[in-house]
């Protein structure tokens, strides 16, 4: 007997998941007045003593009876699956999909509402999904939403029903963990710089290589294109020569943000809210310049990402300025990023009135991130980042 208890405990567990164990139940306002109304008809019931209000009673004692034992099947077997990206940013409704499998032979789920939890209890999006028939699957979408950049959890999946009656709201946790790094806002900067520091295009490097500039001649070999060949001076030579042209390489652009400070435990909101728009302006920046060919680097007084250009560079800058804080120790940096060379340019973003990494410069532009409306910049900017990665990872439980 006690073996047959045993093994069918162990079947109504493989139907159940452990994590779906953890249930719970919230009385609706339809269902206290419900109750309320119970109550009172069973009240007078004792005192009249009518046949006809104890099966008023009896019916409505079944219904709150049936509403535990139906939405407690509704949330059990269940397996659920998140198919969420890597990155995101601040600001941008990021689409998230759930795929949901009822593996309950025979009864269905219905109205399930889904709701991704963080570490903190922040509720980030939702989806709601009516019916999911025994033995199906099922696949729904909704958006998550970031209010700043930074590294964000993904604690738990609460999957929450009231179904049938919408007397109780009961609700189970899966852990379902999940990290999503939030990258900075992009807004359009283009208004920003006026100079002629950044202008794009390439520089001429004076070495030999692909490029348009004429940088000498000399003798034809048998490795030339004969398209190099320049004609006129071959013929007065009367031997044949061919050009050669100096190479062209990206124009460079640093991006400096100061974020050394004395003491970081004890920074006024108004310090912090100008270093957020720094490192917003900076990451807009970023984006525009590699997008544009010119080969970036972002110093700060925590580090440098060095020079380099494409996606993948991009996304490197947008994680470091992701998960840039204030730092109490003194910037380790070379004194050639305070003055640049001729052919690089910098972009300094400064929000205070220190001047630790200030450069100097003909190729230097201040920005004063103080004096920046972010809100109307973020209104010229195009209506959706194409920065968001579509590199997603399915999760199980």
């Amino acid at each position: 007997m006690f073996q047959r208890l045993k093994s069918i405990s162990k079947s109504i567990e493989g139907i159940i998941p452990s994590a779906l164990r953890r249930r719970h139940r919230r009385i609706t306002f339809e269902g206290l007045m419900f109750i309320i109304l119970t109550l009172l008809i069973g009240m007078a019931a004792l005192n009249t003593g009518a046949n006809l209000l104890y099966l008023v009673l009896s019916m409505m004692l079944c219904l709150l009876l049936l509403s535990g034992v139906v939405s407690s099947l509704t949330l059990s077997g269940l397996k659920v699956q998140r198919i969420a990206p890597r990155q995101a940013i601040a600001g941008e409704p990021q689409l998230v999909h759930l795929e949901i499998k009822n593996k309950k032979p025979l009864f269905s789920s219905y109205s399930l509402q889904f709701t991704d939890i963080g570490k903190e209890n922040e509720k980030y999006g939702a989806g709601y999904v009516f019916h999911i028939p025994p033995r199906k699957t099922q696949m729904i979408s909704y958006y998550l939403l970031f209010p700043r950049r930074g590294l964000y959890e993904l604690e738990r999946i609460r999957i929450s029903s009231r179904f049938p009656f919408g007397l109780f709201e009961r609700s189970v946790d899966i852990t379902l963990q999940h990290q999503i790094i939030v990258y900075p806002q992009i807004v359009d900067v283009r208004s920003l710089v006026k100079g002629h520091s950044i202008e794009s295009g390439e520089i001429e490097s004076s070495r030999k290589g692909v490029g348009t500039s004429l940088y000498g001649l000399r003798e034809y070999t048998l490795e030339d294109s004969a398209r190099l060949i320049h004609w006129k001076v071959s013929a007065r030579a009367r031997e044949i020569m061919v050009r050669e042209f100096e190479k062209e390489e990206k124009k460079r652009v640093s991006i400096i943000i100061n974020n050394h400070i004395a003491d970081s435990r004890n920074v006024d909101q108004q310090l912090r809210y100008f270093f957020e728009r720094a490192i917003i302006i900076g990451a807009s920046f970023a984006k525009l310049l590699i997008d544009n060919g010119y080969n970036v680097q972002v110093v700060t007084a925590s580090g440098k990402i060095p020079f380099s250009t494409g996606t993948s560079h991009l996304h490197r800058i947008m994680r470091a300025l992701a998960l840039l804080e204030f730092t109490e120790e003194p910037p380790k940096l070379s004194l050639t990023i305070t003055r640049p060379e001729a052919e690089s340019a910098v972009i300094y973003l400064q929000f205070t009135d220190e001047s630790i990494l200030q450069p100097k410069g003909e190729n230097v532009e201040i920005i004063d991130v103080r004096h920046i409306n972010v809100s109307e910049l973020l209104r010229k900017s195009p209506s959706k980042s194409t920065l968001s990665s579509q590199n997603t990872q399915p999760q199980k439980i």
